[in-house]
């Protein structure tokens, strides 16, 4: 009877472990947020349990060319939140432009942020057609191992004094960047028309990098990261 009773107690204890363990695994899913904007415009962001990214990806309607989406990333801003009664340390629940932030978003890295791009693609699918993606932009800066390794190739050629956008463009070439996007949008059937960059080029201090990345601190690192807007074209939207 006792040995029976032990029994019993041994199953209870492991089936309250299984139902915790599933519980916590639950509460620590990652999950993709959507906030509706001006003009037609969407935010899609991923939130890990109560840790918000500093990435967002906004898909905005063009029309006549097709659907286009921009890699957004800050350490304290996002256009989804706005002040709400909750647990301060719970940052899906502080931000906005107008009141700076005193908590920081979670900075992913390199892998994370191209998961992440990944997750909000797979929900933003089921309401477009990703068929009609025409371009995908973002800040160099904001994807920190490329912007490093654009900087290394461009000090090796002696281009950092005096930076071209087709310097860039060539060193964009020997990164890892176009592999990483086609494991990001090959799935969707897309190919790359054309990788460039254009708007002003500015130069940042490493310690700029500070919030996106930790490779900031690689001795190895340029003192000065090349930092612009890159436009990657895809082929004809169908």
């Amino acid at each position: 009877m006792e040995d029976r009773k032990n029994i019993l107690i041994l199953f209870f204890i492991v089936f309250m472990t299984i139902c915790c363990n599933g519980t916590q695994s639950l509460q620590n899913e990652k999950k993709v947020f959507i906030k509706q904007l001006d003009f037609g415009h969407k935010e899609y962001f991923v939130c890990y349990d109560k840790d918000t990214s500093q990435c967002s990806c906004i898909f905005s309607p063009v029309y006549y060319y097709g659907l286009c989406v921009e890699l957004y990333r800050s350490p304290n801003e996002k256009y989804f939140f706005r002040y709400m009664n909750k647990d301060e340390n719970d940052t899906t629940a502080f931000g906005g432009f107008k009141k700076p932030r005193e908590k920081i978003f979670r900075s992913p890295t390199s892998a994370e942020m191209i998961d992440e791009i990944k997750q909000c693609l797979s929900v933003a699918s089921k309401n477009n057609n990703l068929n009609k993606l025409y371009h995908f932009s973002f800040r160099l800066s904001y994807w920190c191992d490329v912007a490093i390794q654009t900087s290394e190739i461009l000090e090796k050629e002696n281009k950092l004094n005096v930076i071209r956008h087709a310097d860039i463009d060539k060193a964009l070439e020997k990164t890892s960047l176009k592999d990483s996007l086609m494991n990001i949008f090959g799935c969707y059937g897309k190919t790359i028309k054309e990788i460039a960059c254009c708007e002003i080029i500015s130069l940042l201090r490493k310690e700029n990098l500070q919030d996106y990345s930790p490779l900031y601190k690689d001795s190895n690192c340029p003192n000065e990261i090349v930092d612009v807007e890159v436009i990657v074209s895809f082929d004809d939207a169908h």
